[in-house]
């Protein structure tokens, strides 16, 4: 089993759009639930197309460790997704307010407007099936 990403601090693409897109493609074939197959196994979502780009984009630039306290926002000091560990030490926090508080339509993650609903549902298939490298 490879290691974990020690950073997602890098410039490229964002395979979360391409993931995204991909799926909405899907969404035109009738989906049929099959008992007793758990639906992470043939999720196709992981940290690489799902979670980095996820954090990169929405997080990071208030919850990064690079970051002094007057440019973090008033973002709590020991919260910090710029690594793979420091994203699942706070997996619970991250479902709670981006997307639990959009569900309930209530103060969300990021403060001033996020990620799409869709983006959003990644992010929670990502995080419900483990948070998977």
């Amino acid at each position: 089993m490879p290691s974990p990403p020690s950073t997602i601090l890098r410039r490229g693409p964002r395979p979360f759009l391409l993931l995204g897109a991909a799926l909405l493609l899907a969404g035109c074939v009738e989906e049929v639930e099959s008992p007793g197959i758990d639906p992470c196994d043939t999720s196709i979502v992981n940290y690489e197309n799902v979670g980095a780009p996820m954090m990169l984009t929405w997080c990071v630039p208030c919850h990064s460790s690079h970051l002094d306290e007057e440019r973090r926002q008033d973002a709590t000091l020991s919260v910090n997704f710029d690594t793979y560990e420091g994203i699942t030490a706070q997996l619970d926090r991250v479902y709670a307010r981006a997307i639990e508080a959009v569900e309930d339509g209530g103060s969300a993650m990021p403060p001033g407007g996020g990620p799409s609903r869709t983006d959003l549902a990644l992010l929670a298939e990502w995080i419900d099936c483990g948070a998977p490298l």
